[in-house]
């Protein structure tokens, strides 16, 4: 095994971060998030002042997805330790986390796409609009089965508690996160208040759950690795 190579991918998961939040918030300047109860005029306005600046910004988030693979990799390499020769939840986790990169890609072009043409039809924009929004938010399905494998994979190791892959409290940091997921399931049922994609019970649990499942499982991969 290359330690080496294991170690940048799971340091990958700090390029993919930074890449989301500089390009999709900081650039784009889409933090706050927009409002889901804006009409088509007021998006065509939002689009018309900062047009060139969201276009950068959608190329810089679209960087994320390859880390994202990095990452998943390396998680799948400790994953493996775990199982064995037949390593079923590996499979699952690595699978589940094609579905993040490829929604990280499209989310990526559809801003693009918004962004290409100045005469683009307000509804149009409209819905490319709650297209994104819907996507980033609300596309709870490949992280669940990603969360859910890693924590069930951890919880399998019967390893004495010093010499385990990962520590036990980390598959229950990944159930967290998988129910931090929940309000995509039920934000395309409100264009205002906690429960719209901008609100507090929207948005939120969703943005912490993942920036915080990042940095807890970049420094258990990492110890994973540096301990083998």
């Amino acid at each position: 095994m290359n330690k080496t190579v294991e170690l940048l991918c799971a340091h990958s998961i700090i390029a993919c971060s930074v890449f989301i939040g500089l390009g999709g918030f900081l650039i784009a300047g889409w933090m706050p998030p927009v409002h889901a109860d804006l009409d088509a005029q007021a998006i065509v306005a939002l689009f018309n002042q900062d047009r060139d600046r969201i276009r950068f910004g959608m190329t810089v988030f679209g960087f994320s997805a390859m880390f994202y693979w990095f990452f998943a990799a390396a998680i799948a390499s400790q994953m493996q330790r775990i199982e064995g020769e037949y390593h079923p939840l590996t499979r699952i986790q690595m699978t589940s986390s094609n579905g993040t990169a490829l929604a990280l890609m499209l989310l990526a072009f559809i801003g693009l796409t918004m962004c290409y043409r100045e005469n683009i039809e307000p509804t149009t924009l409209q819905f490319a609009n709650d297209l994104w929004w819907l996507l980033f938010v609300g596309l709870w399905m490949p992280g669940v089965a990603q969360n859910i494998s890693i924590g069930v994979c951890i919880l399998q190791d019967k390893r004495p508690e010093a010499e385990k892959i990962y520590p036990r409290w980390v598959a229950f940091v990944n159930f967290w996160v998988a129910v931090s997921f929940a309000p995509g399931a039920y934000i395309a049922f409100f264009h205002t208040g906690p429960f719209s994609w901008h609100g507090i019970l929207g948005f939120w649990p969703v943005g912490i759950g993942f920036f915080l499942w990042a940095g807890v499982m970049w420094w258990a991969t990492v110890r994973a690795i540096k301990h083998t």
